[in-house]
């Protein structure tokens, strides 16, 4: 990076396990005000996962358990690969809730890296 991060960039870099550094020409007060901005953001990591594979039916809301998502990975393993997920409020949006995952998962994307960080 050419630049130091502002606080929501570095919320968004530690939720992906980054570091962000905060800049030092900066007072030691303005530096913990970023520092609690930081830390005070909700960032959506999941926890306690749950995971499905497609051919699989939500049965109710308490599948989710206490996560806002259903991670459909190919053999209902975190070990698997992951193919879409499903949300909470998706799910509590259906009106037809008796299909199978895979008929309603939003599918997951790839991550491509630039040409250059091959």
């Amino acid at each position: 990076m050419d630049t130091v991060p502002e606080s929501a960039m570095a919320a968004a870099m530690a939720s992906l396990g980054a570091i962000a550094i905060i800049h030092s020409s900066i007072s030691p007060a303005t530096q913990a005000a970023v520092i609690h901005s930081v830390k005070s953001r909700r960032v959506p990591i999941l926890s306690h996962s749950v995971f499905l594979p497609p051919s699989a039916y939500i049965d109710s809301p308490d599948d989710f358990a206490d996560s806002p998502f259903i991670l459909v990975m190919e053999s209902g393993n975190s070990k698997s690969k992951l193919l879409g997920y499903v949300s909470k409020e998706y799910y509590m949006n259906q009106s037809y809730k008796s299909l199978k995952v895979r008929d309603y998962m939003a599918p997951s994307t790839p991550l491509r890296c630039p040409g250059a960080m091959t």
